[in-house]
């Protein structure tokens, strides 16, 4: 009998799973212009934004699993992801 055991996600394909959620979740990004710091709109917190850099995301996700929606989507338009697609655009 053949194992049906599935290989678990890798980081970058979580990432870039993560970073689709966001686009389809209609998270936007913006760079502020003097610190070039980035920040991602909250979608269970409308009107609130969380700061991001290429390591890390201030959102409740991210602190917990070091993974979340925000930070995937700086990763997107950074290019460091593989999108078949376009990145979510910075503001």
């Amino acid at each position: 009998m053949a194992s049906t055991t599935s290989r678990p996600e890798t980081i970058d394909q979580a990432r870039t799973r993560l970073a689709q959620r966001a686009r389809e979740s209609g998270v936007k990004l913006r760079v502020d212009v003097n610190t070039g710091r980035w920040y991602a709109t909250s979608v269970s917190r409308p009107g609130m934004e969380h700061f991001c850099t290429a390591h890390s995301c201030t959102c409740e996700g991210f602190i917990r699993h070091q993974r979340c929606i925000h930070h995937s989507a700086v990763l997107a338009a950074l290019g460091w992801l593989d999108f078949d697609d376009d990145a979510p655009d910075a503001a």
